[in-house]
């Protein structure tokens, strides 16, 4: 039970953390653990889809003056 409440509160600390204050601590604590799971997922392919982006910029060649 603690390692389920200790890994509870590490996805809230992780969400308050990255998602720039759209979400406070306190709507998270009135979240089920699935919907801060499935937020968490959203945000994991969110970071993903902007690494891809970047990459892709950066390997493209541009002319710089």
């Amino acid at each position: 039970m603690d390692n389920q409440r200790k890994q509870y509160r590490t996805i809230v600390n992780q969400l308050a953390l990255y998602s720039n204050g759209s979400y406070t601590v306190q709507d998270m604590y009135n979240m089920t653990f699935p919907q801060l799971e499935e937020i968490q997922d959203v945000m994991k392919q969110k970071i993903e889809a902007e690494k891809q982006a970047y990459e892709t910029a950066r390997g493209t060649n541009r002319k710089t003056f």
